[in-house]
Order: C-alpha cells, then sequence, then structure tokens
C-alpha cells in the first residue's frame, strides 16, 4: 500500500499521540501533520510519545481548528482524522458547538474528493440499551458531548468518509476512559478509597455493559479505515464484552479494596437523590486525592470530582462484527489487570498520577 499524507486534527490528544507512535512505529505514513491549540509540553507525555512526536516525517502546528484551519492543509492531505473536540462535561452547549462542530465547519470547505475523512465519534451517540448496539441501532445521545459529536457525523455527509464509533478507550496515556470515565467507576476512585481503607459502594448493576477498546486497536482500526467504503460507520470494541464488574473486580486487585453494589431499593434511592449523592461523593473524594497529589508534588489535570451526568450509569454496548468483517482483530482482545497497571505507570511517569501501592 502506498504510503499517504496523514492530518491529524486534534493530534496532541490521547488518541492522538498514540496514532502518531502507531504510524512512525510501522512506516504506513509518507508524513504527518498534527494540528492541536495544546502543545506537547504541556501535556503530560510520555518520552515514547515524544520520541515520536520528534521523527522527521511528524510535522507538528499549534492551531485553533475553530478559528481559521487554513494552514494544517498546506500541503492538502490524503488522510485527514478528526480527534478534535470538547472533551470535559458539563459545559454549556457553545463551548461544545465551538471545540467541536465549528472545527468541522472551518474545515469543510478545504476537504477535497480524493482527500478520505475519518471521523472518531463515540459510542454514546446510539441509546442507551444493554444489547449491542450495530452500525444502524438508534441515534440517541445519551450526552452533550456525545450530541455534539452526532452533529459533526452529520456535518461531513458529503464528503469521502468513514466514521468509528469507539466503546471505552483505555490504554497508554489514558486521561478519558477508564482513568478518569464517565459511567463507571474510575481507577482515580480506587486510589483514594485504597488511602481511605474503606470498601467502595458503587450505585450500579454489576453486569452493566462497558465495552471497551484499547487506545491501540483503536488506532489500528483507524488505519484500516482508509480502506473502507465510503460513508462506512463501523463499531470499535474488543471481544471482551466488558461489564461494570469486570472493572470493579480489575480494581479490587489492584489496590487491594473491596467493592459492593447497592441493593434495588438503595439504587433508587440513589438515582432519586443523585445531586445529593454526586455532592457526597465529591466531598468524600477530592480531599484525600488533593492530598496525596500535594504531599508528592504531582500537578496533574486528573481529578475524582464527579458531574452529575456521571452517576447515571449508562450501558456501552456494541457489535464490532462489520470492523472484523473488515480484517480488524484487537491485539488486546479484553481489558485485562496487567494493562490497566502498565496505564497507572505511565501516568505516574508522566507526573499525573502520584505513587501508589499496586497489589501483586
Amino acid at each position: 500500500m502506498e504510503k499517504q499524507n496523514w492530518l491529524i486534527l486534534g493530534g496532541v490528544g490521547y488518541i492522538g499521540r498514540n496514532l502518531v507512535k502507531l504510524l512512525v512505529d510501522e512506516e504506513v505514513a509518507a508524513s504527518i501533520v498534527i494540528v492541536d491549540k495544546s502543545i506537547p509540553e504541556m501535556s503530560h507525555f510520555h518520552p515514547m510519545h515524544l520520541e515520536a512526536f520528534s521523527h522527521p516525517s511528524v510535522r507538528r502546528l499549534q492551531v485553533d481548528l475553530s478559528r481559521d484551519p487554513s494552514a494544517a492543509f498546506q500541503p492538502p492531505p490524503n488522510i485527514i482524522v478528526n480527534l478534535a473536540g470538547e472533551t470535559r462535561p458539563a459545559l454549556p452547549d457553545i463551548k461544545y458547538q465551538q471545540n467541536t462542530l465549528r472545527v468541522v465547519e472551518r474545515c469543510l470547505p478545504l476537504v477535497t474528493p480524493e482527500m478520505r475523512w475519518i471521523e472518531v465519534s463515540t459510542a454514546q451517540v446510539y441509546a442507551p440499551n444493554t444489547r449491542p448496539a450495530t452500525e444502524t441501532a438508534l441515534l440517541a445521545p445519551s450526552s452533550r458531548i456525545a450530541h455534539w459529536r452526532l452533529e459533526c457525523e452529520r456535518a461531513i455527509a458529503g464528503l469521502n468518509h468513514v466514521i468509528l464509533r469507539p466503546g471505552i478507550v483505555y490504554g497508554l496515556g489514558d486521561f478519558t476512559g477508564i482513568s478518569k470515565l464517565y459511567s463507571a467507576p474510575r481507577l482515580i476512585i480506587g486510589t483514594v478509597y485504597q488511602q481511605l481503607r474503606e470498601k467502595m459502594r458503587v450505585p450500579w448493576v454489576k453486569d452493566l455493559p462497558q465495552h471497551t477498546v484499547h487506545v491501540e486497536d483503536l488506532c489500528r482500526a483507524i488505519v484500516l479505515a482508509t480502506q473502507a467504503v465510503p460513508g462506512s460507520v463501523l463499531n470499535v470494541a474488543d471481544s471482551g464484552d466488558t461489564r461494570l464488574k469486570t472493572l470493579t473486580t480489575l480494581m479490587e486487585q489492584i489496590f487491594g479494596i473491596r467493592v459492593d453494589y447497592l441493593s434495588g431499593i438503595l439504587r433508587k434511592l440513589a438515582d432519586t437523590a443523585a445531586a445529593t449523592v454526586c455532592e457526597e461523593a465529591n466531598e468524600k473524594h477530592m480531599g484525600p486525592w488533593t492530598d496525596m497529589c500535594s504531599s508528592q508534588g504531582v500537578n496533574t489535570p486528573l481529578s475524582p470530582f464527579l458531574e452529575l451526568e456521571d452517576m447515571r450509569g449508562i450501558p456501552i454496548a456494541l457489535d464490532s462484527s462489520r470492523l472484523v468483517s473488515l480484517g480488524w482483530r484487537p491485539h488486546h482482545p479484553a481489558v485485562t489487570r496487567a494493562a490497566l497497571v502498565q496505564q497507572v505507570d505511565m501516568l505516574v511517569a508522566a507526573g499525573a498520577w502520584p505513587q501508589v501501592q499496586i497489589h501483586t
């Protein structure tokens, strides 16, 4: 396959830095242009990602894509991967519109029919359902982030495009998937309960689907999407059928804590008083985390702070058989203890996580 010129929008982020590393390591691209408002030096990069960004085939531009992205399209790319967008929850819609949809709208006039646009969306565009969603399932976004990602999907309908809808993305350099997860217990909260020496109580059912995909496998799906039929929509999740119980069991093993689940009656009470439960959880979690970080001189964007929408326990269930039929095989077929420990170790090495006791 002839090497292509790649343009990665929002390429300094978590998925972007791993995609750049894959493209460099496997010599997939002729050239790689990374465009982002952020810079690696201020983004808790691991040395291996910094090394990839310093490769001769890589060029980086610090640009606000919501204003004028024209510099990113010189020279014209063959492949455009859109990873740009607002990922912080509970913001006003104007923020998502500006930082997510407007990026696409500004780029549209610069995209020619020969360019392949790969839109990395989210599984949360589907209506919540415990049954695995196919690509034709009902669309009813379960968050404001997902709402605006779906608007991006609609905006690119006239392009030579492929849409990827990944489940919960985890892996090296993760700041948003399992480290800081919107719909399942966070690894970060596991460290808090290790310090508190208390049982962690979860207000959701243990069988809640939380389908996952390792960031390396998502990056391989992005590469495969360059060869997919234009207009394709592809779900991306591993074959492990990850459940809430899967993640909490791994947290118990890693941090030596105990996790319990509220009974049906208590769960309904928690749902009724979600705002109060959320406030009390934040009061309980923030202090120990802040103390751990400050005592070790760790300056991190990570926080155990919960927004009200985090309390809903949304199922994330995907059928990825269409992607598998194209030849995609996850190198990480299920989330494992080793992968999560490696994830924490990398965050520690990047100065974004305090030293914690990992149980063997």
